[in-house]
C-alpha cells in the first residue's frame, strides 16, 4: 500500500473518529510556495508525509527520525496553507522547513529533503 493510500485510509477513520471525538485525529496540511511539494503532519503517522507533484513521489518521517519512501497512487495530496520559504512547521516531533531547494524534514537527527529533482534522505 502506498503512503498517500495509507494516509487516506488513516484520515479517513481519524475523520469518522474525530466525529465521536475531536482530540482523536488532527491533521496540518501544508506545501510549498511553487505548490509542486504538498505536506501534512497528522497524528495517525505520528510525522509527516511529503509528496512531489511532479514525480508523485511521496516520503514519509516519523517522529523517531525513520523516513520511508514511494511511488504514489496518483492522486494528489490535500491542498493546505502556503509554507513560505525559508519559514518552518513542526508537528508531532518532526520539524519542516520550506527551502527553495525543496521541502527539508527532520526529527531525530535524520530527514529528507524532498525537491523536483527527487528525495534525498539523510
Amino acid at each position: 500500500m502506498t503512503i498517500s493510500r495509507r494516509i487516506k485510509a488513516l484520515l479517513g477513520t481519524a475523520a469518522v473518529a474525530a466525529m465521536v471525538s475531536p482530540a482523536i485525529a488532527q491533521a496540518q496540511y501544508f506545501r510549498s510556495p511553487s505548490g509542486n511539494i504538498r505536506c501534512v503532519f497528522a497524528s495517525e503517522l505520528p510525522g509527516v508525509a511529503c509528496q512531489a507533484l511532479n514525480s508523485a513521489r511521496e516520503v514519509q518521517l516519523d517522529r523517531y527520525g525513520v523516513p520511508t519512501t514511494s511511488e504514489g497512487d496518483g492522486s494528489p495530496m490535500r491542498v493546505g496553507r502556503v509554507l513560505p520559504y525559508g519559514w518552518t512547521m513542526t508537528g508531532y516531533g518532526v520539524r519542516c522547513a520550506s527551502l527553495q531547494t525543496g521541502m527539508r524534514c527532520t526529527a531525530a537527527g535524520h530527514g529528507f529533503l524532498l525537491a523536483r529533482s527527487g528525495v534525498r534522505m539523510f
